[in-house]
């Protein structure tokens, strides 16, 4: 871009000046409501995981529709990740339960990423809860044969 500057002063000015006035694409503002997205993101994903896992991936969005509401998914912050997981541990959930629920919402957000919809995701860096699966009792052989003679 040529300048129309005489002296070295003069052209540092007006490059200046054209920084300032650099038009920038406009960001987009607004992005589609998280109850409105999720089932756009399991009619995607529909073919290419067990049905189980698409039925339990379905289950956890709408405990997250039901936890954020009708808010578009450029606006999820941290802080709701926080409340909904502590809100379900309070609720009796276990750790593990509650990690793969913000794992759900962590796949849907990727997917917004992917399609251009959000720039940043919400759960980058968040932890998962350490949990210890409660351990079950062995059964000895005399158990096992008492218990299928009460049920024979």
């Amino acid at each position: 871009m040529p300048l129309k500057a005489q002296t070295l002063i003069q052209a540092q000015a007006e490059l200046e000046k054209i920084k300032q006035n650099r038009t920038v694409p406009p960001r987009r503002r607004t992005s589609p409501i998280s109850s409105n997205y999720w089932p756009t993101y399991i009619s995607q994903i529909h073919q290419l995981k067990r049905p189980r896992t698409v039925d339990s991936e379905k289950l956890h969005c709408e405990h997250w529709t039901e936890a954020i509401g009708r808010i578009s998914i450029h606006l999820i912050r941290k802080s709701h990740l926080l409340q909904y997981r502590s809100s379900k541990l309070k609720a009796g959930w276990t750790g593990r339960t509650v990690n793969l629920a913000i794992t759900v919402l962590s796949n849907v957000l990727n997917q917004a990423q992917d399609n251009g919809l959000i720039d940043t995701l919400p759960t980058t860096g968040l932890k998962p809860i350490r949990w210890k699966p409660k351990k079950r009792p062995l059964f000895a052989l005399e158990q096992i044969e008492a218990k299928i003679a009460l049920l024979l």
